[in-house]
């Protein structure tokens, strides 16, 4: 009994933060780039930023191949252009490829 009220006000939280935290648009046509985007937060981002209307994500991490596999997820999930990037950002060379790559 217990753990189904907390499912019920678990998933009552959500509806209220679904329903107040509507993606605004405020993106529209801009391209954004996320590092250490493979999973976790840098993930949640970029999936905010494809909401928010943004016409293209790059998201780069050490690990590209996890990377472009997020990218598709996030492609898939939001409608914008996700592309997947392998760089380290503390190597200069890196990150200018990184930056022509956008």
């Amino acid at each position: 009994m217990r753990q189904d009220v907390h499912a019920q006000r678990v998933q009552r939280a959500l509806e209220v933060y679904l329903i107040t935290n509507k993606p605004t648009k405020k993106l529209e046509g801009r391209v954004a780039l996320i590092t250490g985007a493979a999973q976790g937060l840098g993930e949640a981002i970029a999936r905010r930023m494809g909401n928010e209307g943004c016409a293209g994500v790059a998201l780069v991490d050490l690990n590209g191949e996890k990377a472009a596999e997020t990218a598709a997820r996030v492609s898939a999930e939001t409608g914008c252009k996700a592309i997947g990037i392998a760089a380290n950002i503390a190597n200069e060379t890196e990150v200018d490829a990184m930056v022509a790559k956008t």
